[in-house]
């Protein structure tokens, strides 16, 4: 049998070496498959944890503004402090889901065009919910009524629910987005 050298290795069986050879190479390549795939489903579980995120803060803000207006009404129909109590906690409430839905995180342009606008909405809800109380307080149950009664509020709570849902639809990580 002749013998074969690489280096200072004396080989009776070059084709051992090349078979050890091959599967290291094998075993590397696997290791580089698997590295791959770990970082795509890293990457997908970032996605779908961005996507939960920002659904619930945009649910969490339109939820508070339910709860504000139910204690704007409360304390319009009842005058009772207590509801105006539960009415300024729920500001508050809304002012924090608004602050969180700020943290965003991966969004397209058209998404933060439409949290400008519900933003802006929010505002506007605020302010109608804060005339209704200041007028009651200064002018008394039927000023306060007035106010609700043009519906100003009405609409611009619609307007938010359609963005809230708009938003939360396209929060929704589609399959073509995670692979």
């Amino acid at each position: 049998m002749k013998l074969m050298k690489i280096g200072a290795i004396n080989l009776k069986h070059p084709t051992l070496l090349l078979s050890c050879l091959a599967f290291i190479l094998t075993l590397l390549v696997c290791t580089i498959i698997l590295d791959l795939h770990t970082y795509s489903l890293v990457q997908n579980c970032q996605k779908l944890e961005a996507a939960r995120y920002n659904r619930r803060a945009v649910s969490d803000v339109y939820l508070c503004l339910v709860e504000t207006e139910s204690a704007q009404r409360g304390y319009i129909i009842t005058g009772n402090i207590m509801d105006a109590s539960q009415y300024y906690d729920a500001v508050n409430r809304v002012h924090a889901a608004v602050e969180e839905m700020h943290k965003r995180k991966q969004i397209t342009p058209d998404q933060a065009r439409k949290l400008q606008e519900l933003d802006q909405l929010v505002d506007i809800k605020l302010g109608e919910m804060a005339s209704t109380i200041d007028a009651y307080q200064k002018k008394g149950p039927q000023a306060a009524m007035q106010i609700v009664r043009d519906q100003r509020g009405l609409r611009s709570m619609m307007q938010i629910k359609e963005l809230k849902d708009w938003l939360r639809d396209s929060f929704a990580p589609s399959l073509r987005d995670v692979k």
